[in-house]
């Protein structure tokens, strides 16, 4: 598959009783990709799969706050993939993993009081395991799981009331959840 969009705003802010322009942000985002995915059977109790995202974001950044004029063009290419792997040791049983990847673009901000001029691109990866089982009349699902993103893209809030986007940090997430029914 391909996929190709665009993505064009344009956002001002004006101060109404001065009449003039506080802020002016223009965003032109063009991606194309190419996705695939797929899964194999191995004997009847094992399965596995896995897919790939191969993909170019195309970003122009054009900022303007006061006299400050910030712009930023880039092109990246960028790869993005996920594998599993399933196994199914009875009827009613199903074990199961799985890894990811993601990545979502940087940008720029317009505002000069942003703590940051540019933000980076951030990027996740995950993982899970768990099992799913029924016995009887009861069934129970288990997974466990963990994220680590690098990067992480947060809002905030500048003493004006606009609001820009900064790199927050790296984050890890744990954890575990399950449903007896």
């Amino acid at each position: 598959s391909v996929i190709k969009s665009s993505t064009d705003s344009n956002t001002q802010a004006v101060d109404a009783t001065a009449r003039s322009e506080l802020l002016s942000f223009r965003r032109s985002v063009s991606e194309a990709a190419i996705f695939g995915e797929g899964s194999l059977s191995i004997g009847r109790r094992w399965s596995v799969g896995g897919g790939a995202r191969i993909f170019t974001n195309s970003i122009e950044d054009e900022g303007r706050s006061g006299t400050i004029d910030r712009v930023e063009n880039r092109t990246r290419l960028r790869a993005a993939g996920s594998a599993s792997a399933t196994w199914r040791p009875g009827v009613r049983t199903t074990v199961f993993g799985r890894v990811a990847t993601a990545y979502r673009p940087g940008g720029v901000n317009a505002e000069p009081d942003a703590q940051q001029d540019v933000y980076r691109a951030d990027r996740l990866a995950s993982a899970e395991v768990g099992i799913r089982t029924e016995r009887g009349p009861l069934s129970l699902q288990t997974t466990m799981f963990g994220a680590r993103w690098v990067g992480v893209q947060a809002e905030e809030l500048l003493t004006n009331g606009l609001i820009a986007t900064i790199n927050a940090g790296d984050a890890l997430n744990f954890g575990i959840e399950g449903q007896l029914r």
